[in-house]
């Protein structure tokens, strides 16, 4: 059955002779794989409408099968399309497309990360960049299940404020003793607390607290991608796209 639904181009990668393997992140079906066809010859109207930041609405059929492509039939503009002129703020967006590539489930719609990712392009400037990257990767890791809500430390034990914590990626917070507090990566029980209180990202020492934990954990979720994908190449060294 063929659906609309208004999405956004993550990553592409070029398929047979003229067309194109295409990752679409959509509002109604979440990431999806999609195969283009011929959308590689010089003249067809979907070239300069299958691009990164640009706002489409598409249909497409999905695939029976979790891991296999869907068809893509029509591709419309679907708003105004986003320019950007700086070369920092192009590239930051790059990454957080390659993040919504490599981390984010297939066909798991969220609204919530949806939206977060359209404000990101609305909004985003040289000035404001670091903490509208912080805003998507704390959006990414909460649609994961990996939200940094510390309320209890590894023992589940509530968290208290004048005790000191260790942060480890994907896991709650370990209390420490007052002799081993030797690490970045330690932080006083209140800190943790009020790390997503209102207006911590307001505050310069908390916006940093708040930096450093998110890239802790995606760097460690990027690193376990990484070693199952090359797994799955040594594995599996001749398999094709299923279409």
């Amino acid at each position: 059955m063929r659906e609309f639904t208004d999405a956004y181009l993550i990553h592409s990668m070029a398929y047979q002779e003229t067309s194109v393997i295409a990752r679409l992140f959509t509002q109604k079906f979440g990431k999806v794989s999609v195969i283009a066809k011929g959308v590689r010859k010089k003249n067809h109207r979907w070239r300069s409408l299958l691009n990164s930041f640009n706002p489409i609405n598409v249909e497409i059929k999905p695939s029976a099968k979790s891991d296999g492509l869907a068809l893509l039939y029509t591709v419309e503009q679907s708003g105004k399309a986003t320019h950007f002129s700086d070369y920092l703020v192009t590239l930051s967006l790059f990454y957080i497309n390659e993040l919504i590539h490599i981390l984010v489930p297939a066909n798991q719609p969220d609204q919530k990360l949806y939206n977060t990712y359209i404000n990101l392009l609305a909004g985003i400037t040289l000035s404001n960049l670091s903490y509208k990257l912080r805003l998507f990767e704390l959006a990414l890791l909460e649609s994961l299940g990996y939200g940094l809500h510390y309320e209890y430390d590894l023992n589940h034990e509530k968290i208290e404020p004048l005790s000191h914590y260790l942060v480890r990626p994907l896991s709650l917070p370990e209390k420490m003793p007052i002799d081993e507090l030797d690490n970045q990566f330690v932080f006083k029980g209140q800190t943790l607390l009020e790390l997503l209180s209102a207006g911590s990202h307001s505050r310069d020492e908390q916006f940093k607290n708040i930096k450093r934990i998110t890239k802790l954990n995606i760097d460690h979720l990027l690193e376990e991608k990484v070693l199952e994908l090359s797994l799955i190449h040594i594995s599996e060294p001749t398999r094709q796209a299923e279409i």
